[in-house]
């Protein structure tokens, strides 16, 4: 068993990713992770939304953000995968789609992070403090229109996302 709980929300500034990489490969092929699944999803939030939701309004916990889609997901497999190629901490860029009116409503892009702990034990959006949104960049389709977003996961110095416009 392999228990690894060396993380900040959205994998920043923590070795988590290191960490899983380098001893996931040594493991027996029925020994356990856990966490079992790390997934971190661009989403577009409304910040209006997001205090009514805090305020509990009804039905506001549903549709504060919007997903845009999965950048980055690390467990067992992945990790296996990424450890096999030349450069295992350089993780592949991810493009996400940004809809050309997000920006009306949904005014900022934050990370979110779910982590599945072992099994159906799963830790999601503001559950605790792993799990909080991640601020990335105001969407103001008036000051500069955002069509896409590339992300790529840095573990090495620093852990961070790095993200280009595109």
């Amino acid at each position: 068993m392999l228990i690894s709980e060396t993380m900040l929300n959205a994998l920043y500034r923590e070795p988590q990713a290191a960490i899983t990489l380098n001893l996931v490969p040594q493991l027996l092929k029925d020994a356990i992770l856990i966490p079992q699944n790390i997934i971190i999803e661009a989403g577009a939030m409304d910040p209006e939304r997001n205090v009514e939701r805090i305020m509990g309004v009804e039905g506001a916990d549903k549709d504060y953000y919007i997903p845009l889609g999965r950048i980055f997901e690390l467990n067992r497999e992945t990790a296996v995968s990424y450890a096999k190629t030349n450069n295992p901490y350089q993780f592949p860029e991810i493009e996400i789609e940004v809809p050309p009116d997000i920006g009306q409503k949904y005014k900022q892009l934050d990370l979110f992070t779910t982590i599945q702990v072992f099994e159906n034990e799963i830790l999601e959006n503001w559950q605790c403090s792993l799990t909080l949104p991640k601020f990335i960049m105001e969407l103001d389709k008036k000051k500069a229109p955002v069509k896409r977003i590339g992300f790529r996961y840095a573990a090495d110095g620093d852990p961070h996302f790095e993200y280009s416009i595109k």
